[in-house]
């Protein structure tokens, strides 16, 4: 990875760290971007250079947590084997599923708060 690679990332987590703890207190509505960036301190170019505004940033960190989940359960499928009694497939599934939520709980855990109702969908 490149230098300039790994100072994007590591901005990115920057910000989406900082967001994520704003997030715990304020509700989604109520956050502004001059909050993250205070927060982050950075100054607002940087956060549009990664981002379009706040509705982006948490699109884009729900996207990772569910790709992650999505991964660990394509890992585990691509092991499974025939061999395997359908139970204990079932029960490596789900172990690999738990793991990974226990991984992101402090992400979900905000998701799912009363912080994240405006955004979540009523239908879920």
């Amino acid at each position: 990875m490149s230098i300039y690679a790994e100072k994007n990332r590591k901005t990115k987590q920057l910000i989406q760290t900082s967001f994520m703890s704003i997030l715990e207190k304020k509700t989604f509505d109520s956050i502004t971007v001059g909050d993250i960036t205070k927060t982050a301190q950075i100054n607002r170019g940087t956060f549009y250079l990664h981002y379009t505004d706040k509705f982006d940033l948490l699109d884009q960190i729900e996207q990772q947590l569910f790709e992650d989940l999505g991964n660990h359960i394509d890992e585990l499928q691509s092991h499974y084997s025939s061999t395997q009694t359908f139970e204990k497939g079932q029960e490596q599934l789900a172990a690999t599923l738990f793991s990974s939520i226990k991984m992101h709980s402090p992400i979900i855990k905000i998701f799912l708060s009363n912080h994240g109702q405006t955004w979540i969908s009523p239908s879920i």
